[in-house]
């Protein structure tokens, strides 16, 4: 996304950002500043859900601001960027990170620029959808994997304080458990008992 924008609009900067359900604020996993492209999946900038964000975050609609300077915003001085788009990441329904550009002469985008990048967003969004269903698909497949082994293991056994042993040890490896405990009770049911 970072190249391929950069080479359909002017973009002097651009922050892909991510909710980080954990610190409840956005974490900045790319970026790219002068053409040169930075990419941290962990541990990158958080970055709170106020003001500008939070507007976007809260309406899901596309941000656009053709001159930050005569927008009324608070400009820091090093700060060279002039026009602005940030937009929503949605996902089944829901915000899932934001997008922001920028350029640094006023008047850099177009509706034509804001439809295209709104486009661009939305790809995003399908393929960070298509990433996280792949990976559920991997970790669900992984389990069942585990969960045979585990099965033929028992069935492999003759008594049951073996097969016993193997779903302690096991399970216990499975979960990163240092004890397990398993407790056997007689059950009668209670038609049993009325005979």
């Amino acid at each position: 996304l970072l190249d391929e924008s950069a080479q359909m609009l002017p973009i002097d900067q651009m922050t892909i950002m991510l909710y980080d359900s954990a610190n409840q604020e956005l974490r900045t996993v790319a970026q790219r500043v002068d053409s040169r492209n930075q990419i941290q999946l962990t541990g990158g900038e958080l970055v709170p859900i106020s003001g500008p964000i939070a507007q976007v975050w809260s309406t899901r609609e596309l941000m656009l601001l053709p001159d930050l300077r005569k927008a009324g915003q608070i400009m820091n001085p090093a700060v060279t960027v002039r026009s602005w788009m940030m937009a929503p990441i949605l996902s089944r329904g829901r915000v899932t990170g934001l997008v922001s550009i920028g350029a640094n002469r006023p008047f850099a985008y177009s509706q034509t620029d804001a439809a295209l990048f709104t486009q661009l967003i939305n790809q995003l969004a399908a393929a960070i959808e298509n990433a996280e269903a792949y990976q559920q698909t991997q970790r669900l497949a992984k389990k069942e994997s585990l969960v045979n082994d585990i099965s033929t293991q028992i069935q492999r056994q003759m008594d049951i304080h073996s097969m016993l042993d193997i779903t302690a040890s096991e399970l216990g490896k499975v979960l990163g458990a240092r004890k397990a405990r398993i407790r056997l009770a007689t059950h009668v049911p209670e038609d049993d008992q009325a005979e």
